[in-house]
């Protein structure tokens, strides 16, 4: 950039000799102005340049295009003592032309006089410790707009380098940083693999010796209800044991059907389904089992509600929203359950009056592994997977599942299902 700048001043001396202005102009000044474009040796050109023109130093001061006010060019001292004297002295040379005032030598407390002569493009020169030579004045003011411009040329392409400096240290991070999150999604894969992996192994492990237990407890139920053979109080523990087993199965089989869905092997059979009777069957099912809760069905003027879905799937979805309804209805009490069909949806909702949803809680609700706070106050078992396949579920069939809620008086979810028949 020196050879091609300096190229272009010795081409504009030959235009500017043919101007009578510059008739005179000394050919060691235009060469001291010159050397002033030279990266290296720059302090060593402006302090013979400034005692050429009958000065003991010199300070450039050049429009920053992109902040629009005086800075020193480069190369030059970039921070002045008294700044604010400064500023208003370059002001007042911007303002009235050429200038002088009693400024701080730069860098140190000494004041020392300065004059500034003022360029047609609106940089500065400015002397210090003296007065130019009158008749260098004329060349000078025509040769700065020259010299600032390979200033300015000089400042962009060194900020050029340093934002490109920049970009490729931001561009190193960014690498990093995406191979860093790469490396966590791995292991974090992995380790969500092993664990579903896990249970899987685990629910298919525990589900044979749960069987006989709950077979046997049941078995046990019905004879000793049937032939009196136990007390009251033993009674009362076979059916313990019977709830309990059932409690733990059903929570065995939501870790085996939720590895089944983060493995993939969670097909939905689609056949035709009376949503009415299937609704009907599993309320049917747990009351058998319930002292406290009454599950009312509500279906309206319907007697049949026909749709295209998983027969197995879909009961899987009935049974956790009414095992849920009961067991967070901790008072016991109504679950009333509706369904209704409303044009190409179906539709079913199940309303308890238990602990109900902190609102903060009910957009993780669906979550895997989510368990709102309340719950976990109330010492309420489970495993927050239930609402997780429901919701996968429903959402499979093209459906799709809400839930209305407040703390304290119990919760609404509602079941939108297309019949696509």
């Amino acid at each position: 950039m020196d050879s091609l700048t300096g190229f272009i001043i010795v081409r504009l001396w030959f235009v500017l000799s043919r101007n009578k202005l510059l008739e005179n102009i000394a050919e060691d000044l235009f060469k001291k102005v010159s050397n002033l474009t030279r990266v290296t040796g720059r302090q060593e050109a402006a302090r013979e340049l400034a005692e050429y023109l009958g000065a003991d130093e010199l300070i450039i001061f050049i429009n920053d295009p992109v902040i629009g006010m005086l800075l020193p060019a480069p190369g030059f001292p970039q921070t002045l003592s008294g700044g604010r004297a400064w500023q208003k002295f370059l002001a007042e040379c911007a303002e009235i032309g050429d200038n002088s005032a009693t400024l701080l030598y730069p860098g140190s407390s000494t004041p020392v006089t300065a004059y500034g002569i003022l360029a047609g493009d609106g940089s500065v020169l400015v002397l210090l410790g003296g007065r130019p030579v009158e008749k260098y004045v004329i060349t000078v003011k025509q040769l700065l707009p020259m010299l600032a411009a390979a200033f300015n040329g000089e400042r962009m392409a060194q900020n050029a380098a340093s934002q490109a400096r920049v970009a490729h240290a931001a561009a190193e991070q960014a690498h990093q940083l995406v191979e860093a999150l790469d490396s966590a999604r791995r292991e974090l894969q992995q380790a969500l693999q092993q664990r579903d992996q896990f249970l899987s192994i685990a629910a298919h492990e525990l589900k044979t010796p749960l069987t006989s237990i709950m077979g046997f407890s049941q078995a046990l139920l019905r004879r000793a209800e049937k032939e009196h053979l136990l007390g009251e109080r033993d009674l009362h523990v076979v059916k313990i044991i019977k709830t309990q087993s059932g409690r733990m199965q059903k929570l065995i089989e939501d870790f085996f059907n939720q590895g089944r869905l983060q493995a993939g092997l969670f097909d939905l059979h689609i056949d035709e389904v009376d949503l009415l009777d299937l609704i009907r069957q599993a309320v049917d099912e747990l009351q058998l089992s319930l002292d406290r809760h009454v599950l009312h069905l509500d279906s309206g003027e319907f007697e049949k509600i026909p749709i295209l879905a998983d027969n197995l799937r879909l009961h899987l979805v009935l049974q956790n929203l009414l095992h849920n309804a009961v067991k967070y209805s901790v008072d016991g009490g109504v679950v009333l359950v509706r369904t209704w069909q409303k044009g190409d949806c179906a539709f079913f909702s199940v309303t308890d009056s238990g602990i109900g949803v902190p609102l903060e809680d009910q957009p993780h609700l669906f979550d895997r592994f989510y368990r709102a706070d309340n719950a976990q106050r109330n010492h309420l078992g489970g495993l927050g997977i239930g609402l997780f396949l429901v919701k996968e579920i429903i959402t499979r069939h093209g459906g799709s599942i809400t839930v209305e809620s407040i703390e304290g008086q119990g919760s609404t979810f509602t079941v939108c299902l297309p019949t696509g028949i």
